[in-house]
């Protein structure tokens, strides 16, 4: 009895040397988030621990494409519905040091330079 053969798609077009590549791409990139988020936590105290490991590879993620600490902290802030724009600025500025000290980790970490444009938003 002859097992039929099944086709990999991604073989049969050339696609699987990229496929695995940008996949491996995305895991190195994911882990050095991950080293970096730990390092984050461990460093600051609980109340600080805004930016947690959901935001920063969800709504979050744009942001840190951006390396903005304030369109972090704005990212953060939109999941609330303020009625008064002076009390999210408020906010903002409060989460300001936090954000640029998560982006520091995160270059030296080396996270951004293995951010290239055309990934920007994933993480």
């Amino acid at each position: 009895m002859r097992v039929p053969a099944t086709p990999n798609f991604l073989a049969k077009t050339g696609e699987l040397p990229r496929f695995i590549h940008r996949w491996t791409r995305r895991r190195t990139r994911k882990k050095a988030l991950r080293r970096a988020y730990l390092e984050y936590r461990a460093t600051h105290a609980h109340r600080e621990l805004c930016f947690d490991w959901h935001f920063l590879t969800g709504r979050g993620a744009e942001a840190l494409a951006q390396r903005d600490a304030e369109a972090l902290a704005r990212a953060w802030t939109a999941r609330f519905h303020y009625r008064d724009e002076k009390r999210r600025t408020a906010d903002v500025r409060q989460l300001l040091p936090v954000a640029e000290n998560l982006l520091e980790l995160l270059e030296a970490k080396g996270w951004f330079s293995m951010s290239p444009k055309r990934w920007r938003g994933h993480v």
